[in-house]
């Protein structure tokens, strides 16, 4: 069975069987996470999460990025007319976030060229990383005069310790993938062009294993890290927007 079951402005989803292909469809602007491709990726969480004909979701950004991150450009991710609307709106993709980790589907994300920022913290959420070789990954939030939010940091934590989680937030390294695979950041590193059909070709194996097997382990090894992502919840957001209103005050 093949199918396009979304095709929204920024994001489409194709189904062949039992896979979901989700792209995000906004290249000419490096796939930057606007306020409007946030909400269609949490209708598409919201979507597959009760699908039951989906066993494994591929997430990309296609062939040339996977994503730039928050669109500093977009008034309504980056400006609002009052704190509280900003940390609102901050709660808001953390919750996006957290609707892709909480998938019950097994999800992969594959990373060509970047992952920037937003873009690694929605990759991070998917349970393994296909990553193209000439690909890298950055986090400028710090050189921004933000913090890593969306509930990274402990994502980061859980998937490569604190040193190194330290040295991608606060020390803003430029990543390469074999650096990534040896940090434990991805999980397989392929030749550039490939990442997706690499990871199409990993969903279809692990697409034929028993469905309900899949999800209860998922759930089981993710609950502890699930935990302690949950307690920075309302913490991260209001530290973000701490930070924010000191980046106002001093421009």
């Amino acid at each position: 069975m093949q199918a396009d079951i979304f095709n929204g402005e920024f994001i489409s989803v194709h189904q062949e069987n039992q896979v979901a292909l989700v792209r995000f469809s906004r290249e000419n602007k490096k796939n930057a996470l606007s306020n409007a491709l946030l909400n269609e990726l949490d209708l598409v969480a919201r979507r597959l999460r009760v699908d039951p004909h989906v066993s494994v979701v591929v997430l990309t950004g296609g062939d040339a990025c996977f994503s730039a991150g928050a669109d500093l450009k977009d008034p309504d991710v980056f400006v609002s007319s009052s704190a509280f609307e900003y940390r609102r709106g901050l709660i808001s993709r953390t919750e996006i976030a957290r609707a892709w980790a909480e998938l019950p589907q097994i999800t992969i994300a594959a990373i060509e060229g970047f992952a920037i920022g937003g873009g690694l913290s929605i990759a991070l959420c998917c349970d393994f990383r296909v990553m193209a070789e000439n690909a890298f990954i950055s986090v400028p939030e710090v050189d921004m005069g933000s913090i890593y939010a969306w509930n990274t940091i402990p994502r980061l934590n859980s998937a490569i310790g604190q040193q190194h989680t330290k040295r991608l937030v606060m020390l803003g390294e430029k990543v390469s993938a074999a650096t990534a695979l040896e940090w434990g950041l991805v999980d397989f590193v392929h030749e550039a062009g490939r990442a997706t059909s690499h990871a199409l070709s990993m969903a279809r194996d692990i697409a034929s294993k028993p469905k309900l097997a899949l999800e209860i382990s998922k759930r089981n090894i993710n609950a502890l890290q699930s935990a302690h992502a949950h307690l920075l919840a309302h913490a991260d957001a209001d530290q973000a927007a701490l930070c924010r209103l000191e980046k106002i005050q001093q421009a």
